[in-house]
């Protein structure tokens, strides 16, 4: 009797796994990953025929178990693989803010990173447009004081799209939430650089329509000045440009008799502004993004203070 009960429960041991490695089978012959599928099951099957009342593992049971699990155990392996090398997963956007130094009409620097403007082309700080009365003035320079004059002293936040041959990062920058590349073009002091970007081509043909900027004038593309002058050749005015305001334009000597207040920006990326018998006055060269003033109040409301000395 005793014999009889070990050999019923031993039977019933056996069925149970062998209904568990069934199920297991059965299983990873659904997954799509699985490869070996119709030699696995046929082999489950017929050790199923061939199992003694004992319920003693037949070699086949045995090859079954080491080829099944480890493909299971793969297939598993390799889902969570491509979940996690997946190539949709979108990389972490990196974001410049802080408070800018305007290097002309399409770059700043922020916190130590020059910073090209996304889609846009401005006048060169050399480059000379010729307004609607037909005079020559220095746009390329007009261009970085509205950038400057927009932004003031407030901080603007770059959203980085790449970076450009030069290692300068290539950003959407906006200052209190407006575009400030948009509002660069919608204003005439820049063109839509198409060769890189058509997100501002609507914006330019609105302000050309306008004649607003540049476009009231005459003046060569950015892209094609540069090119010129890297040939040594002399820029010809060939599209539309806006008259400068009497204190945009930089230089030697004042544009206008009267403007002759210096507008500086130290190392520090500090707006200072000079007055004829200050101390650093003849010393202060105007540069690229600064400007002379024609009275302290406008130099003030443009965001620059006066020297101490």
């Amino acid at each position: 009797l005793l014999r009889s009960k070990i050999r019923l429960s031993t039977t019933s041991i056996s069925m149970r796994v062998t209904q568990s490695m069934h199920s297991l089978a059965v299983s990873v012959h659904n997954s799509p990953s699985f490869t070996r599928k119709p030699l696995q099951i046929r082999a489950v099957h017929e050790d199923r025929k061939t199992r003694t009342s004992a319920g003693l593992k037949t070699q086949s049971d045995k090859m079954a178990k080491r080829s099944l699990i480890p493909a299971a155990v793969i297939s598993g392996a390799s889902a969570c693989c491509m979940l996690i090398a997946g190539g949709n997963m979108p990389a972490l956007a990196e974001v410049i803010s802080g408070a800018p130094r305007t290097i002309d009409g399409d770059t700043l620097e922020v916190t130590g990173t020059r910073v090209r403007l996304y889609g846009i082309d401005a006048p060169e700080s050399r480059q000379t447009c010729t307004s609607k009365s037909g005079k020559d003035y220095s746009c390329g320079v007009l261009a970085g004081n509205q950038l400057a004059d927009k932004i003031g002293s407030r901080r603007v936040d770059c959203d980085v799209k790449n970076k450009d041959l030069y290692g300068r990062s290539v950003a959407v920058c906006s200052v209190g939430g407006e575009d400030l590349n948009k509002w660069m073009v919608s204003n005439g002091y820049a063109v839509a650089y198409t060769e890189y970007s058509k997100d501002y081509v609507e914006v330019e043909q609105a302000a050309r329509k306008a004649r607003k900027g540049i476009w009231d004038g005459n003046f060569e593309v950015p892209a094609d000045w540069r090119k010129e002058n890297k040939r040594g050749g002399s820029a010809s005015l060939t599209s539309t440009a806006a008259p400068p305001s009497a204190s945009a334009t930089s230089g030697a000597a004042p544009p206008h008799p009267g403007c002759d207040i210096k507008g500086n920006i130290n190392s520090k990326g500090e707006k200072i502004y000079h007055k004829p018998g200050g101390q650093y006055y003849d010393a202060t060269i105007i540069d690229a993004g600064e400007r002379w003033f024609c009275s302290e109040k406008e130099a003030g409301e443009a965001g620059w203070r006066a020297s101490s000395r």
